[in-house]
């Protein structure tokens, strides 16, 4: 199976662990193919340095580990999506098209609103292990 991840689910991975970890670890075992894009992957990166003070260094090991986990789409461009509310959301869209995702985890709001972008499902996490893994 074919997962994208957004960057809250891979921040909230990392930081706070539960479900959203549980994701990373069964992309990092191969229990599953996960992607994510690289302005996610940016903003992963920023949102550690800024709010968790996370330093280079430490940041340079954590994107290592990341990218052995999931693979990083590079940026791919969509010309629009009308229904989605946030454009910076594209990115997300664009990868799970370039890999033909099965779906999209998020907890993005502007996302989870679409439920769907050609036939990949968008689902929270806590649905997507009621589905996919119970």
């Amino acid at each position: 199976m074919k997962v994208v991840v957004d960057a809250n689910i891979i921040i909230s991975g990392l930081r706070f662990g539960g479900k959203p970890r549980s994701i990373l670890e069964l992309a990092n075992r191969g229990d599953l193919e996960g992607f994510t894009s690289n302005e996610a992957m940016d903003e992963v990166e920023a949102t550690l340095m800024k709010k968790f003070g996370v330093l280079t260094p430490e940041w340079l090991v954590i994107a290592e580990a990341l990218r052995d986990s999931l693979t990083v789409i590079p940026t791919q461009k969509l010309l629009s999506v009308p229904k989605l509310r946030d454009k910076r959301d594209l990115h997300i869209l664009a990868a799970a098209t370039h890999c033909l995702a099965d779906c999209i985890v998020s907890g993005d709001k502007d996302l989870l609103v679409l439920g769907e972008y050609k036939n990949i499902q968008i689902m929270k996490v806590n649905d997507f292990f009621e589905q996919y893994h119970p």
